[in-house]
């Protein structure tokens, strides 16, 4: 896909993922964002608005996004369920 990865150096004061809460009640969670470490200062201030986004980094997070679970549909098994 030839897409660049970065880590981010994420400040706890910007916030947290909508997933805190399963991670809190124990749950596995996996957090994927296209935040980057100049939009991470953006987040829950005045500048956080569309025109702020990255659509390049927006538009490469959701491709990988697709890939991965098409990835995962097919490699993972299927689950059976007690009803």
């Amino acid at each position: 896909m030839k897409l660049e990865f970065k880590g981010v150096n994420g400040d706890p004061s910007a916030g947290s993922t909508d997933s805190i809460n399963f991670h809190r009640a124990g749950l596995p969670v996996l957090s994927l964002h296209s935040v980057t470490q100049e939009t991470l200062q953006l987040i829950n201030s005045p500048r956080d608005v569309w025109a702020s986004l990255s659509w390049k980094d927006y538009y490469d997070s959701h491709r990988f996004v697709s890939a991965l679970l098409v990835f995962l549909d097919q490699k993972l098994p299927y689950p059976t369920f007690p009803f």
